[in-house]
């Protein structure tokens, strides 16, 4: 966004990044504190209301800082479809995993990146959207069952009579 007074330049990288051949490399030379202002998008991307899905990516940064991930229209009005989170992001390269739930059925969602809001280079590698697996998996055996939580959140779980 150029009227803000931000300014960047976008480019890919060879022999940085920790999967494949390549990675984004978005060097800010002015920011405006405002994220949004300076964003790597990937349109046309398809949801469904009501499941949950994952965007898994590699980041990493000149400097401790955050960026912001989310899922949006592409066009006005921006209706925003379910993402909207903040991820800290290092110096060293990291896998970074959001999940969210789609609050609509779209096939023009915009996956987004907002790195605008402070002045730095930041690195992205192997961007995916995929649908989420189950938080809670359940195996039953003859004589017992076994639960694995599959996040780092404390669950309950009804597990019937036994």
């Amino acid at each position: 966004n150029a009227a803000s007074g931000c300014t960047a330049s976008f480019s890919r990288v060879t022999g940085a990044a920790p999967e494949g051949t390549g990675a984004v490399r978005v060097i800010v030379t002015a920011a405006s504190g405002n994220g949004g202002d300076i964003e790597l998008s990937q349109y046309g991307r398809h949801l469904e209301s009501n499941t949950t899905f994952e965007v898994v990516f590699w980041a990493r940064a000149d400097r401790e800082r955050s960026i912001s991930a989310g899922t949006r229209k592409g066009s006005p009005n921006w209706d925003d479809y379910g993402l909207d989170a903040t991820v800290p992001v290092g110096t060293n390269w990291t896998e970074q995993t959001v999940r969210f739930a789609a609050n609509a059925t779209v096939t023009n969602s915009r996956l987004q990146f907002l790195v605008g809001s402070t002045v730095g280079t930041v690195w992205l590698d192997n961007i995916r959207l995929r649908t989420a697996g189950p938080d809670v998996y359940r195996r039953e055996f003859d004589n017992g069952l076994v639960l694995l939580n599959g996040t780092w959140e404390e669950r309950a779980v009804d597990v019937g009579h036994g």
